[in-house]
């Protein structure tokens, strides 16, 4: 599985689905220091973003608190309706039981 982890800087965000950009800085705004680090995964991350291609993310958080989820429901589901998004949201220190349980899915994520 390719990976590549993006901030936001405006030349990380050229060539970005703005859906995708807007749903970035929307959990970034929303999450604030919370957000340890969203991941573009799989085939978008290693043969570029098409206009067919599945967006896949995985959203790393230090904490659970539903609160600021519970805020970015309304950004997420406005992205997904613009573009194939699917975010997996994991707790940091999820990361390695569930790099161990789907191993073939985090190979590339260390």
């Amino acid at each position: 599985m390719a990976l590549m982890a993006f901030s936001l800087c405006s030349s990380c965000a050229h060539g970005l689905p703005g859906h995708l950009v807007g749903f970035v800085e929307a959990a970034r705004e929303t999450l604030g220091e919370n957000l340890r680090s969203v991941l573009l995964v799989g085939g978008a991350a290693e043969n570029g973003l098409r206009g067919t291609s599945d967006v896949n993310l995985i959203v790393v958080l230090e904490r659970f608190d539903a609160e600021p989820i519970d805020r970015l429901r309304e950004p997420y589901r406005l992205a997904q309706a613009a573009i194939p998004l699917h975010a997996l949201f994991l707790l940091r220190s999820e990361i390695p039981a569930a790099a161990e349980a789907f191993a073939a899915k985090f190979d590339d994520v260390k």
